[in-house]
C-alpha cells in the first residue's frame, strides 16, 4: 500500500453522538454567528491548508436511470431489501446533485471553501472549486457483483485498475487530488460481516442475511480492496503522476483505543487493538441529527451542536499541526443532508438542510453560516 507520505487529508464525517452528549439542549436564542472565532479561524491555520466539504456520488447524485448509468450494488440492495433501510427509502433521487451540481458548487463558493471532495460513480462513468475525487465510495457496479462476486474475487483488482485508468486519462488534466477508496474497513465490515451495507452478506448469527460468512469474507474483501488501491496507485505513479502532477491517497476511518486502566494487561490490549485497526485497513468521523419533520425550518437550521463539534475538532486539529503533525486539509462531511446508507434519510449530516418534501430545496444551516465566517477571517 502506497500513501503520499507528506499529505494527510482529513474528512470530518459527523457521527459522534457520544462526543456531543450534553450539548443537545440548544438555547432559544442560539449561538452568535461569530461564536469562538476570536480564538480559532482560517488565519489560525497555515496558508496552504485546504478547507473543503464532501459528498459521494450514490448518496447525492440521483439520476439513477439517466444517461446510460447501470445499477450499483446499493441500487439493488435498497430495492430488494427496503426493510433494511431505516426509513425504507432509496437514492433514486437522493439530493438530485446530478442536475443541481452547479447550485451545490455555488454554495461552496459562497462559503469560501477551497475544495470539494466527491466521488465518481463507477457504474455511470462518463467548477471552479479544487476537486478531490474518490474513485470508489461503495457503489460497485451490480454487473460485477453478479459476474464474479465483486470484491470477494481477485478479478476485481484488474477491473478497478482499468476504471481508475479511465478516470485518470479522462479527468487527470483537471483533477490533481485522487482518493482511491473511501473507508475500506467500513465497506468490508458493513457489507460482509454485519450485512447492513450492500451487498448485505453475513453469517446467520450476525444479521438477517441470505448468504455470507462473517468470519472469512470481510478479510477477503479487505485484502482485495487494498490490492485494488495498490494497483491504482502504482498505475498513477508509473504513468500519470509525472505529466499530470497530481497526488493520490486513500480515505481511512480511524478509531483510538484507551486502556481500561494502567495495568499492563489493559495497556497491551489497547495496543493490540490499535495494531489491528491500523495494520488492517483503518478521517475521523462526524455529528448527525435525527430527521424530524415536526420541527420548524427555523429550529432545524439552528444546529449549534454541530458548530460546537467543529470548534472542538478544529482546535484539536490545530494543536496537532502545531505539534508537528503534517495535516494538510480538512473536509467537512457533508455539504448537504443526503441518503445515509442503511439509515436512509432518517438522519442529517449536512451543512445545508435539504427539504425532501419541497423540491429538494437547499437551506444553509447555522453551521454553514459559522463556517463561512470562519473561512473569511484570513491573516
Amino acid at each position: 500500500m502506497h500513501l503520499e507520505a507528506s499529505v494527510v487529508f482529513i474528512t470530518a464525517i459527523i457521527y459522534v453522538s457520544s462526543i456531543i452528549k450534553g450539548l443537545e439542549a440548544i438555547s432559544s436564542v442560539g449561538l452568535p454567528p461569530n461564536w469562538a472565532l476570536a480564538t480559532i479561524n482560517r488565519s489560525s491555520f497555515p496558508n496552504d491548508f485546504t478547507f473543503g466539504s464532501a459528498s459521494s456520488s450514490f448518496q447525492n447524485e440521483g439520476g439513477a436511470n439517466e444517461d446510460g448509468r447501470a445499477p450499483s450494488i446499493w441500487d439493488i440492495f435498497a430495492r430488494r431489501h427496503p426493510d433494511r433501510i431505516a426509513d425504507h427509502s432509496n437514492a433514486v433521487m437522493a439530493t438530485d446533485s446530478y442536475h443541481r451540481y452547479k447550485e451545490d458548487v455555488k454554495m461552496l463558493r459562497q462559503m469560501s471553501m477551497d475544495a470539494y471532495s466527491f466521488s465518481i460513480s463507477w457504474s455511470r462513468v462518463i467548477p471552479h472549486i479544487e476537486p478531490f475525487v474518490t474513485l470508489f465510495h461503495w457503489d460497485l457496479p451490480q454487473a460485477l457483483e453478479e459476474e464474479y462476486g465483486g470484491f470477494l474475487s481477485s478479478r476485481v483488482v484488474n477491473d478497478f485498475r482499468d476504471f481508475a485508468e479511465l478516470c485518470f486519462r479522462r479527468f487527470g488534466d483537471r483533477v490533481k487530488y485522487w482518493i482511491t477508496l473511501n473507508e475500506p474497513w467500513s465497506y468490508s465490515v458493513g457489507g460482509y460481516e454485519k450485512g447492513y451495507y450492500a451487498p448485505g452478506r453475513c453469517s446467520h448469527f450476525a444479521g438477517n442475511c441470505s448468504a455470507g460468512d462473517s468470519g472469512i469474507e470481510p478479510y477477503i474483501v479487505a485484502h482485495n480492496l487494498l490490492l485494488s488501491h495498490a494497483s491504482a496507485v502504482k498505475l498513477y505513479h508509473d504513468i500519470y503522476k509525472g505529466p499530470q502532477k497530481g497526488k493520490i491517497g486513500i480515505s481511512l476511518v480511524t478509531r483510538w483505543m484507551v486502556p481500561f486502566s494502567d495495568e499492563k494487561l489493559h495497556r497491551d490490549a489497547a495496543l493490540r487493538a490499535m495494531d489491528f485497526e491500523f495494520d488492517s485497513v483503518d478521517a475521523p468521523k462526524g455529528v448527525d441529527e435525527t430527521s424530524n419533520s415536526s420541527l420548524s425550518l427555523r429550529t432545524v437550521l439552528q444546529d449549534d451542536f454541530r458548530v460546537q463539534y467543529y470548534v472542538g475538532h478544529l482546535q484539536k486539529l490545530l494543536q496537532a499541526i502545531n505539534s508537528g503533525v503534517n495535516v494538510k486539509g480538512y473536509f467537512a462531511w457533508s455539504l448537504l443532508d443526503n441518503f445515509q446508507w442503511e439509515r436512509g434519510y432518517a438522519v442529517r449530516f449536512g451543512l445545508h438542510f435539504v427539504d425532501y418534501g419541497n423540491e429538494l430545496r437547499r437551506y444553509p444551516k447555522f453551521s454553514s453560516t459559522w463556517f463561512t465566517n470562519f473561512l473569511r477571517i484570513r491573516g
